[in-house]
């Protein structure tokens, strides 16, 4: 691959397009190879068995992957590419496969990465049983729970601590799928939790007790933290997993909407931001 070819390519379109650029002509350049090593053409055959979802990206996307390929077909021959035909393709495969990759000294996310045996194979699930972890440039898939033979090892693909109706609506926008995990639509006790915490409010205006009002300072929410994970505490004696997720149960079911619900904190940290404007 010509770098200053891609280069001059990448001039062509808005920096945040560039990366998209150099990763689909990365990815069709290696498709093109007719001799491989043994785990790139495993690569290489889960990425052909990967859902492009072509035909539910909105138009908006599949616009900006248009004006992406339209640079790479311009320059293909200087690039080295023989056919551009897949383009669009590889972008919207790539799109709804891909996973945020972060710093390994922090919580900085430093762009996405797509590793085609990880996507076809891992899952997701809002309350998954791994998760991603980076050490010294490697992505490393790591248990967060007893994990038994025949057993789904699922991951995040989201924040799953944001409220139901959020993770919902970004898994459906993003990855295109409805989420019907153990946790969106489950019976169980930290299922149950999850409705409790996603409730509306019922009266506008109700905020958890425990934090700042006055809306002088910055936010601070380490009171109300503090508080509720002392009524975690108290309701969460029994050291079994079934024990402290009917603990976590009742203690939830048993507080106000104000004090242990999205709607509720939501609702203050947009007073603050109202205020501090």
């Amino acid at each position: 691959m010509d770098e200053r070819a891609v280069d001059a390519a990448c001039m062509e379109l808005k920096p945040e397009f560039r990366p998209s650029l150099r990763m689909c002509v990365g990815v069709m350049r290696t498709m093109s190879f007719q001799t491989v090593p043994a785990w790139l053409r495993v690569q290489r055959e889960a990425w052909h068995m990967l859902v492009t979802h072509r035909d539910k990206h909105p138009q908006f996307v599949l616009t900006q992957y248009e004006e992406i390929a339209r640079v790479i077909n311009t320059h293909h021959s200087d690039i080295g590419l023989d056919s551009t035909s897949d383009a669009i393709d590889v972008l919207c495969r790539s799109g709804c496969n891909n996973f945020a990759a972060y710093e390994p000294n922090g919580p900085r996310m430093s762009g996405y990465l797509c590793s085609p045996l990880v996507s076809l194979l891992l899952n997701h699930s809002c309350l998954p049983n791994a998760a991603f972890v980076y050490m010294g440039g490697m992505q490393i898939v790591r248990a967060l729970d007893d994990i038994q033979i025949g057993d789904e090892i699922t991951l995040a693909y989201m924040d799953g601590l944001q409220p139901r109706d959020v993770r919902q609506k970004q898994l459906s926008a993003v990855y295109f799928f409805d989420c019907t995990c153990n946790k969106c639509c489950g019976e169980s006790a930290r299922a149950q939790v999850d409705v409790l915490m996603s409730r509306a409010l019922g009266v506008d205006g109700q905020m958890p007790e425990y934090l700042p009002t006055d809306y002088v300072q910055p936010p601070a929410i380490e009171p109300w933290v503090l508080r509720v994970i002392d009524m975690l505490l108290a309701h969460c004696q029994d050291g079994t997993r079934d024990g402290f997720d009917q603990g976590l149960l009742d203690c939830v079911g048993s507080l106000p909407p104000r004090n242990f619900s999205f709607a509720a904190y939501t609702h203050w940290l947009e007073c603050q931001d109202d205020c501090l404007e």
